[in-house]
């Protein structure tokens, strides 16, 4: 049974901005069977979305995933270069190609490249960072109709484009965008996965981030009635899910922001998805068994494209 408090908040997955400013310190199962052009242009002139290692068995009620099964899963930094230090975790994205990652435009907005990090093949990201696994930002651009207003419609996208190349390894690979002409209703009710540090226990304290990388399974409801029960939405922008497992209730929450959500199709993941607002209950927890709010990549592949030659 789905419980909703009122009154209801819709928020990003990100704790603030304010906190990005200013608090620094030191398989699934479930096969659709397609059919895809997956041709490459010279922007993606090399393998993607393929996985070391198979899984066992938070994003809120999620489970721990093992080192190196989402090579593509990067987490974002603030970056002040006057003393050289990096703030905790503040968003996830994606990386899909040599020098580019696929994020939020919340996560970035107003945000010069120069005071952004990224932090690349990790799964806990609690650990000693290692010069081999940290990347600075040389530009950044977002969707151009996007704000922080009108979040909900569906542009809530950014890039980052990287100072140096990443040098691909079991644990840094680029996940695939999906081809033109991808059909998300043909995926409807289907099985998707999601992964982050986001919060594990629905609060928004920076405590409450999982050290080691969650995964968890959506199921993709674009056209269920719930998904409009408390925001305008559009199911040609956005994409949105809720937990297989209602009686686990595992969802996106804060710091879930940027991340992507996945589909694989013929042994090779695709992110459909940039995880970008969720629902919360009157006192500002992540209310799971509500549903996240992703926006759509299929439909920004041309977003995507023109972006990247002007990063």
């Amino acid at each position: 049974m789905i419980f909703f408090y009122i009154p209801v908040t819709i928020v990003f997955l990100l704790s603030s901005v304010w906190y990005l400013k200013n608090n620094y310190d030191s398989s699934n199962k479930n096969h659709t069977s397609f059919e895809f052009n997956t041709s490459q242009s010279k922007d993606f002139n090399f393998d993607c979305g393929i996985r070391n290692l198979e899984s066992e068995s938070r994003i809120i009620n999620g489970i721990s995933s093992k080192p190196n099964r989402w090579p593509w899963i990067i987490s974002i930094r603030a970056y002040d270069k006057l003393f050289n230090k990096l703030s905790s975790h503040h968003c996830g994205g994606s990386i899909i190609n040599h020098n580019t990652i696929l994020t939020a435009a919340h996560c970035v907005y107003d945000l010069k490249g120069n005071n952004l990090a990224i932090i690349a093949g990790v799964n806990n990201i609690r650990e000693k960072i290692k010069i081999s696994n940290l990347f600075y930002a040389k530009s950044v651009i977002y969707h151009e109709n996007y704000s922080n207003v009108d979040f909900y419609k569906g542009v809530d996208i950014a890039l980052i484009r990287l100072t140096k190349n990443l040098n691909f390894s079991k644990n840094i690979q680029p996940i695939c965008l999906p081809p033109p002409g991808f059909n998300l209703e043909k995926i409807e009710n289907k099985a998707l996965t999601l992964i982050g540090w986001g919060s594990i226990d629905g609060s928004s304290k920076t405590s409450s981030l999982a050290e080691n990388l969650q995964e968890a399974n959506l199921k993709l409801l674009n056209y269920d009635p719930i998904c409009s029960t408390h925001v305008s939405y559009n199911p040609t922008k956005l994409i949105c899910a809720l937990g297989q497992d209602q009686n686990l209730g595992s969802n996106a929450c804060y710091g879930d922001s940027g991340g992507p959500l996945m589909k694989e199709i013929n042994n090779t993941w695709y992110i459909v998805g940039v995880s970008s607002f969720i629902i919360t209950d009157d006192k500002s927890n992540c209310y799971p068994r509500a549903p996240s709010y992703h926006t759509q990549i299929a439909s920004k592949l041309d977003w995507i494209h023109q972006a990247l030659k002007k990063l």
